[in-house]
């Protein structure tokens, strides 16, 4: 897992605060990253980062949780 994503971390899933309609977005001075919930089951399903350059990561749960 990408260290970007360690601060949101809380053992194996994501501890979100704040979510609003399944989609919580954080600004930083690195860039933005938004938490998805695509499925609606209330656990964070997806991941993008986009820094200010322009430049986008995705991160999905089959790529923290092991699955």
């Amino acid at each position: 897992m990408d260290d970007i994503l360690d601060f949101f971390m809380d053992g194996d899933h994501f501890e979100i605060p704040n979510a609003f309609g399944g989609e919580a977005t954080f600004y930083s001075d690195d860039g933005i990253l938004v938490f998805a919930d695509l499925d609606g089951d209330g656990t964070v399903d997806q991941v993008a980062h986009t820094d200010f350059e322009g430049h986008s990561r995705v991160w999905n749960k089959e790529m923290w949780d092991g699955a």
